[in-house]
């Protein structure tokens, strides 16, 4: 679950079946990174706004949205067993 609490972004939104890992999970930071696809959704967030986010699908936090801004955002992570 990640919550904007102040400030604006864009994130890139997609299932993750398919897409090229990158980077492989790393289970420390709990994290792990794919190539940019041709196409996604993307999702404006602004304050007050929240996404809910589940394994099976990638994201790309942090992107700017109508240029540079500070934002403070929370992320709650959710064990799924």
């Amino acid at each position: 679950i990640q919550a904007v609490l102040s400030g604006k972004e864009a994130m890139g939104y997609i299932q993750a079946e398919g897409l090229e890992v990158t980077a492989a999970y790393d289970d420390t930071k709990d994290i792990m990174f794919f190539d940019t696809p041709a196409s996604f959704t993307n999702l404006e967030m602004g304050s007050g706004e929240f996404v809910v986010l589940f394994p099976d699908e990638a994201h790309m936090p942090q992107v700017q949205l109508g240029g540079p801004a500070q934002v403070t955002k929370i992320v709650f992570k959710v064990l799924v067993d």
